[in-house]
């Protein structure tokens, strides 16, 4: 039906065609009627262009009934497995269906390769984390350097103590009160952290610069003993 309708269109399209030329041609040579043949050139165009709107419409709608009889969802399916090599519905679809497991076969590898890779990498950190920390541990300044922020955090308040009288920190914003360290117990992970930027008041008045040292646990984070007497690093 759709193929009838097509042919009908283009056929009218090409009348329409053909009268519009007609009437062109007429409203030249006949100048007193220019105006009516001009008009009926202007409708003949005009119809020829619904036609063959309708004539391609009609002849799309043939060409998706014709796709829908062989067994496809429609023309663009039937355009699709043609330009990939099928003219059976059935084996195209297997085709895609092939084509897809494949496509998610290789995301899934790509997938499992790039967890792995993750998992890898994680491991290879960890591993390294360890290691420097290991080689940490056998290094006191590594160690102190560690940990020096904690011992800022305990130690002076425990030191300031030692105090009778008032006391002066003499250490500027920026600058650490500890310069030194030394294992206490290297295997329990104790350091002895020393500094000198403390000056305590005696009994007569007088200030002295005294050097402090706190002995801090690294595990837990405790101070476990501070002293101080006078003297400079």
């Amino acid at each position: 039906m759709y193929t009838a309708l097509g042919l009908i269109s283009f056929c009218l399209a090409l009348v329409s065609l053909v009268l519009a030329v007609v009437w062109l041609v007429l409203s030249l040579i006949r100048k007193d009627q220019r105006t009516k043949y001009s008009k009926r050139t202007g409708l003949a165009f005009l119809a020829m262009f619904v036609l063959l709107v309708a004539g391609g419409y009609f002849a799309d709608a043939d060409m998706n009934e014709s796709a829908i009889e062989a067994g496809f969802a429609g023309k663009d399916e039937m355009n699709a497995a043609k330009n990939a090599g099928f003219t059976d519905p059935l084996a195209y679809r297997d085709h895609l269906a092939d084509q897809k497991a494949k496509a998610e076969a290789g995301a899934q590898a790509a997938a499992d390769a790039a967890a792995k890779a993750l998992a890898e990498a994680e491991v290879a950190a960890r591993e390294k984390a360890e290691a420097e920390a290991v080689a940490c541990r056998q290094s006191v300044s590594c160690y102190g350097d560690k940990y020096i922020a904690s011992a800022s955090v305990y130690c002076p308040d425990q030191i300031e103590r030692l105090a009778k009288w008032d006391h002066e920190w003499t250490d500027g914003m920026l600058e650490m009160k500890f310069s030194h360290y030394r294992w206490k117990d290297k295997e329990a992970g104790i350091v002895d952290f020393i500094g000198d930027k403390l000056k305590m008041q005696n009994g007569f008045g007088a200030w002295q610069n005294v050097i402090y040292v706190c002995t801090f646990s690294t595990d837990p984070e405790m101070v476990l003993e501070v002293s101080a007497e006078p003297g400079r690093l």
